[in-house]
């Protein structure tokens, strides 16, 4: 198949992706829940500062989290090994 398309073929993919933009529904949020649904979230550390300079106060939080993704495949278990035995 080529690349190169005709003109018309150009513009009614064009159109084609406004039409599919005109009616998707921007509030569907299947594939992001989705994505997140699999993941397991565990809050380890949060840490407030403050500061105040003049009638500002400035806030920095830093939260650290834990992510388990439970779509992954383990990784293999390494074979232990014994100090005993010689090196190849």
């Amino acid at each position: 198949m080529s690349d190169d398309h005709s003109l018309l073929r150009n513009l009614g993919q064009f159109f084609g992706h406004v039409v599919h933009a005109i009616r998707h529904d921007p509030t569907d949020q299947t594939k992001a829940n989705a994505a997140e649904s699999e993941m397991e979230v565990r809050e380890v550390n949060r840490e407030v500062q403050l500061a105040r300079q003049g009638e500002f106060i400035l806030r920095r939080t830093t939260i650290d989290e834990v992510l388990r993704d439970t779509q992954a495949t383990p990784a293999p278990p390494e074979a232990p090994k014994n100090e005993t035995d010689p090196c190849p």
